[in-house]
């Protein structure tokens, strides 16, 4: 009898019948599904599958929930599920910030787990009203997870695709910058000196230095910044980009997005005035990236090349800016597409008996069904002089890393690392030398290979993959062999440094230390919270033992020694505010950085 009362009161007009425990249950279930696999497992193809699994899965369950099991009128049911569906393609389709459309990243993702969880916090606050008003509260609960993510923009993500938002009224940095350039650009500009710019000692003149290593030899300073910090010579704003700085000269290069141009700019190195800026009619965007290049400028006698995220490469001259040639990978490559994320490839510029090549990896996209080993023509080298291409060659669909010459066996070689592995080529003639197969399938690589001797190379890669030690030998042929294996070293993009027999760089989000004759870490895993740097970036101060380290999100510079026993470190400053992917630069005793807002540089301390 009391059974049946019961039934009559869930039932009726005036009864608010939602079974909500577990629904709750499932939203507690989801959102530790989002939490947990990021914070616990190396990001990789294990994260993305457990982060996937479990977030789908919920969502599944609270759709089986809502439609079957949630004791709500049936009308009522579809009718909420009809407003969901229905909000969320008006959103896709024109509501939400161009950033935040993409059908099935945002949608799964963000918008409703967040619209979920809401609809359940509606159903709980209204659980002691009548259905007739329980179900409004309901509608207004999930109306509000849609406006709340149309007032968003996303601004890009971290390095583990953690996405960062903003008001979308608030202006981005971008539109900061451009109302500042429009502002000031004429008191800021410095004079244009048509007088041929001449390399100098000391400067870094390409992406990673002289020598594409993330090494600065002869230079020393202090290491007692709370005594002696780096002083703060000039800031600046800049346009968004990834790209690093070429100083030659007393001047800096590098890459910017200004509105719809990609640009290519020059700064005066000791003032942070603008000196010149030549751009292209392109805007690129991610939403993983955010806008702007990737690639750094190089400079080799008097010119600049540079590379564009849409696949524009060029030669201007270093001193005035004018453009000499531009080519199109798209057009000179067999890819009509970008790459996911933008051509993110520095020119490499290679010099030999009074010939000058411009080589670049750009990828190709495999026609369906096709072998790579069918369609070498990833990379492509161009006549310095007259931008005409000279030769096509290597495998691999995906990567972003920059090609580096390197002195393997006596001789001169370009490596090559991409989704399929490592390959050597001929500078002159793109003729395989060799080619170290370790297949990423659709996975990218993205940080440079580490050249140790004249017979070891380190074959960098993220995504949970690990890193290889290769052995190079010539007898009869070039042979590559695995030396060793480690899955302690997982760079994202992030370059490593060798110094005295260990590789130094980032196993996800952590600094460490490999011996490079067996692989193994030397720095023990309770020291992770000391070298919790994120995705950033490392320099080696070769002669004083050290590591100039900047960290991805908190803006900050930080010197360690270089020592394999243990992290030991040894100052700290903050510098940049924001994310920061860009690779830092020393040069003449100062330290240049740049992030997707703003420029600065700071004259280390003199040692003593």
């Amino acid at each position: 009898m009391e059974e049946a009362l019961e039934a009559a009161e869930s039932t009726g007009p005036e009864a608010n019948p939602v079974r909500l425990l577990p629904a709750v249950i499932i939203v507690l279930l989801l959102w530790a599904a989002v939490l947990i696999p990021p914070r616990v497992l190396t990001f990789g193809m294990s994260m993305i599958i457990a982060f996937a699994a479990g977030l789908g899965g919920m969502l599944l369950a609270y759709l089986c929930w809502w439609l079957f099991f949630s004791r709500v009128p049936w009308l009522d049911r579809l009718m909420v599920l009809f407003l969901l569906i229905g909000g969320s393609v008006a959103g896709v389709f024109g509501l939400f910030h161009p950033t935040a459309q993409q059908p099935g990243l945002a949608l799964v993702f963000y918008i409703l787990p967040g619209i979920v969880t809401l609809v359940t916090v509606g159903l709980l606050l209204s659980k002691r009203l009548p259905w007739r008003v329980a179900r409004w509260v309901t509608v207004c609960f999930l109306l509000l997870g849609i406006g709340v993510w149309g007032s968003i923009r996303i601004e890009g993500c971290d390095g583990e695709l953690h996405n960062q938002f903003a008001w979308r009224w608030t202006p981005t940095e971008e539109q900061k910058f451009l109302a500042n350039l429009a502002g000031g650009a004429a008191e800021n500009a410095a004079e244009v000196d048509a007088h041929e710019v001449q390399i100098q000692s000391g400067d870094w003149p390409n992406f990673r230095g002289p020598d594409q290593d993330s090494r600065v030899p002869g230079v020393a300073f202090s290491t007692n910044w709370d005594q002696q910090p780096p002083r703060e010579l000039w800031r600046r704003l800049v346009g968004p980009a990834w790209s690093s700085f070429a100083v030659v000269g007393g001047r800096l290069y590098t890459q910017e997005q200004r509105g719809e141009e990609e640009s290519v700019v020059c700064y005066d190195a000791d003032t942070g005035d603008e000196i010149w800026a030549n751009g292209l009619e392109q805007r690129f965007y991610r939403v993983e990236a955010g806008y702007g290049p990737l690639a750094t400028p190089t400079f080799q006698e008097g010119a600049i090349y540079t590379t564009g995220p849409s696949g524009s490469v060029q030669r201007m001259n270093a001193a005035t800016g004018q453009r000499a040639w531009v080519r199109e990978l798209k057009e000179d490559l067999p890819r009509h597409t970008d790459q996911d994320w933008g051509f993110a490839s520095s020119p490499l510029v290679v010099t030999a008996d009074e010939r000058t090549l411009v080589i670049v990896f750009a990828g190709n996209p495999r026609p369906t069904g096709a072998d790579d080993d069918m369609h070498n023509a990833s990379t492509i080298a161009y006549d310095a002089q007259s931008g005409e291409p000279v030769w096509t060659a290597g495998v691999g669909h995906h990567g972003y890393a920059t090609p580096l010459l390197a002195q393997l066996g006596g001789r001169r070689q370009v490596l090559v690392a991409s989704n399929r592995g490592l390959e050597s080529l001929e500078p002159f003639t793109g003729h395989r030398l060799w080619f170290y197969e370790w297949d990423m399938v659709d996975f990218p690589r993205t940080a440079m290979p580490l050249v140790v001797d004249q017979e070891t190379v380190v074959l960098l890669s993220g995504y949970g993959y690990g890193s290889h030690g290769v052995r190079i030998r010539e007898s009869d042929k070039w042979v590559a062999t695995t030396l060793w294996e480690t899955r302690r070293l997982k760079p994202y993009f992030n370059d490593c440094v060798y110094h005295q027999g260990h590789v130094y760089g980032f196993d996800d989000k952590y600094l460490t230390c490999i011996d490079t004759a067996t692989g193994e870490s030397t720095w023990s895993k309770r020291t992770r919270r000391d070298t919790k740097f994120g995705c950033g970036q490392v320099l080696l101060i070769a002669d004083a033992g050290l590591l100039l380290v900047t960290t991805e999100t908190s803006g900050e510079v930080v010197l360690l020694e270089a020592n394999p026993d243990r992290p030991v470190v040894l100052a700290r400053f903050k510098a940049l505010d924001g994310k920061t992917w860009n690779h830092p630069v020393v040069a003449h005793g100062r330290l240049y950085l740049r992030n997707g807002a703003e420029a600065v540089c700071y004259e280390l301390p003199p040692e003593g």
